[in-house]
């Protein structure tokens, strides 16, 4: 989990952002059902994705991007296999010589960025992107591969 929800808990408490009530209802929740405290915030509408991202990337000390606002070509997209960017949640969003940019829901994810670095032999700059964005953007892809292949094209 990239933010604890204790930690994000009380950050939520300090910006007043969401009633007081309404987050301890969530936070125990959280506690009794193992779910993260985002995803119960998220599955509440008690904040939207976008400005929890905001907010967790600020907490995680990583850039924020949302995947939905760029224009992301295919071939940035298959830079990972799909298999890996489900399960690490990381998204090529962008390249150039020096170093490629990566949205991923965990941006402490270490382990992945060393291995994105070998894989593309450059700098990575890695960005937190929310769980829910790099899915749609996964989706929208796979969504626009399957009309292709049918000789159709996806409305954008």
């Amino acid at each position: 989990m990239i933010i604890d929800n204790k930690a994000l808990y009380t950050r939520l408490v300090e910006l007043k952002v969401i009633d007081n009530s309404l987050l301890d209802d969530a936070l125990v929740e959280s506690v009794q059902t193992g779910d993260s405290l985002i995803e119960i915030l998220l599955s509440r509408d008690l904040i939207s994705d976008e400005n929890l991202g905001v907010l967790v990337a600020d907490m995680a000390g990583a850039p924020f991007v949302r995947l939905e606002r760029i224009a992301i070509k295919r071939e940035m997209i298959t830079r990972l296999p799909e298999s890996m960017s489900l399960a690490k949640l990381a998204l090529v969003f962008s390249e150039d010589e020096k170093e490629a940019h990566v949205a991923m829901a965990d941006p402490k994810d270490v382990a992945t960025i060393e291995l994105l670095k070998k894989r593309f032999g450059k700098q990575v700059k890695i960005y937190y992107a929310t769980e829910r964005d790099i899915r749609f953007a996964l989706f929208a892809y796979r969504k626009e591969a399957d009309l292709s292949k049918q000789g159709l094209r996806y409305p954008h």
